[in-house]
């Protein structure tokens, strides 16, 4: 049986070694058999033979998943000549003499190399008595080489055998030529390429330059001194949206546009059956309050994230249930109306809005309120008012700023003790939850001014601690409210 041993010695030592790859294929090919210690003189000879275009397969060519025994049976079962180079160290190889009994019982066309005077044990030498045999170490070179050679069948050359002198040139000219040719035409390609570049460059070089005009020539529009660039906005949202959007003098209106210092600072497209954001919004970058309630929106685009003089954002009354990434880019928004929408949880990007003083986040779909949502330091105002929420993060006492925290019609069954850290806190409303009990730092509340526990259990049946805390508020000057 033939060792799998010898293939993980081989590949070790010999990998960095190899003279060129084993043949793999199904053309006729040529076995080649031999010990590891005389690989520098076989080597050297199947190397010759590669050269001169002969198919050979060593054991270079087993592959490393493969079994050692079954690739090499199959690899001499195909072969059409068996060669096997003989010295003392291949006899006392167990693999070269497995090899040898395995060809000679296939019948393998048969050639024996001695490349040293070796006697043949008496089994092995009965069954190569009649084997063609090529003394190599009583031969020159030459004609050693001749001898082997001349065994050797032309069909088992390879297809890329050597190329007579003069073709070769002919063909390494033709080579150079068509390489010339390929290389002028990359660099064609590429001067092409770079003129493309620099046409492309200059005419958004020229567009640039007109939108530049545009944004800083002032035309008269609507009754309002603004840019040409603003004013081709409007229109453009008027044709989008199907009516004439016009300038207001009120804040309080619901639909058309504010001017301040040739630049439009409001608009508010309130009821107007909006399904997407239009884009051209996105141009107006003075815009300080962008009003769209009362609309059919579902999602915001990535530009909103433009309007970085945005102040107050009003989405209340759409369909939204997530907010775009680019909304962090909104580092002036100070108001944040995001209810009756469509949210099942906060989105985390607002968390990096540090001047947000407004979240209302009302009648939307809100289990969990995130941990991130104490890092919004500037906030004072926290709208929660009909969600499904069960407790508050302790990250809520964090809120240094937050003075009206609104949280009725949820399913608050405990308050976090963090609670009693909100220092600035007024107006506190819990009303129509399920809380029995109330954290003992609500007492800390000291700037507390209303607190609402309307419909909660802790007010049908206080427990004395309960009841402790209420009269500690009482004291404090907090008016407690327990009804409607």
């Amino acid at each position: 049986m033939l060792s799998h041993i010898r293939f993980t010695h081989r590949l070790k030592e010999n990998i960095m070694s190899i003279p060129f790859e084993a043949y793999q294929g199904s053309d006729p090919y040529i076995f080649v058999s031999y010990a590891h210690k005389d690989k520098d003189v076989v080597y050297k000879e199947i190397k010759r033979l590669y050269k001169e275009g002969h198919r050979i397969w060593y054991d270079e060519g087993i592959q490393p998943a493969n079994e050692w025994p079954e690739e090499i049976a199959v690899a001499i079962n195909n072969c059409s000549i068996f060669l096997v180079f003989i010295s003392p160290q291949a006899l006392d190889s167990k693999n070269v003499r497995n090899e040898i009994n395995y060809a000679l019982s296939r019948n393998r066309k048969f050639i024996a190399v001695y490349i040293k005077e070796t006697a043949l044990p008496s089994g092995l030498d009965l069954q190569m008595g009649s084997i063609q045999a090529i003394m190599k170490f009583q031969m020159t070179d030459d004609h050693y080489y001749r001898k082997v050679i001349k065994s050797i069948h032309p069909s088992l050359k390879r297809r890329d055998q050597f190329i007579p002198e003069n073709m070769i040139l002919k063909t390494k000219e033709k080579e150079s030529k068509e390489l010339e040719k390929k290389k002028q035409e990359v660099v064609k390609n590429v001067r092409k390429k770079a003129e493309e570049i620099r046409l492309k460059a200059e005419e958004k070089k020229r567009k640039r330059k007109k939108v530049e005009e545009r944004a800083n020539k002032i035309i008269s529009f609507k009754g309002a001194q603004i840019t040409q660039l603003e004013a081709e906005v409007i229109q453009k949202l008027e044709r989008q949206i199907g009516k004439p959007i016009n300038l207001i003098n009120k804040i309080e209106a619901r639909f058309g546009f504010l001017v301040e210092n040739n630049h439009i600072t409001k608009i508010k497209l309130c009821f107007c059956d909006l399904t997407t954001l239009p884009e051209l919004i996105t141009k107006l970058i003075s815009l300080k309050v962008l009003d769209l309630r009362f609309n059919h929106l579902e999602t915001l685009p990535e530009s909103i994230g433009n309007l970085k003089s945005l102040q107050v954002l009003d989405l209340g009354n759409n369909h939204l249930k997530t907010l775009p990434e680019s909304i962090r880019s909104l580092r002036s928004l100070q108001e944040l109306w995001l209810y009756h929408n469509e949210l099942t949880t906060l989105p985390g990007v607002i968390t990096n809005l540090k001047t947000l003083e407004i979240l209302d986040l009302c009648e939307n779909r809100l289990k969990i309120l995130s941990e991130s949502i104490g890092k919004l330091k500037s906030l004072k105002s926290l709208q929660l008012f009909q969600n499904q929420l069960t407790t508050l993060p302790e990250s809520i006492g964090n809120l240094s700023s937050l003075q009206i925290l609104q949280v009725t019609n949820n399913q608050l069954t405990t308050l976090p003790e963090s609670i009693g850290d909100l220092n600035s806190l007024q107006r506190l409303n819990l009303g129509w939850n399920k809380l029995s009990n109330l954290p003992e730092s609500i007492v800390n509340l000291l700037n507390l001014k209303e607190f609402r526990i309307t419909k909660n259990p802790l007010v049908k049946k206080p427990n004395s601690k309960v009841k402790s805390l209420l009269k500690q508020l009482k004291g404090n000057s907090v008016e407690i409210i327990k009804k409607h």
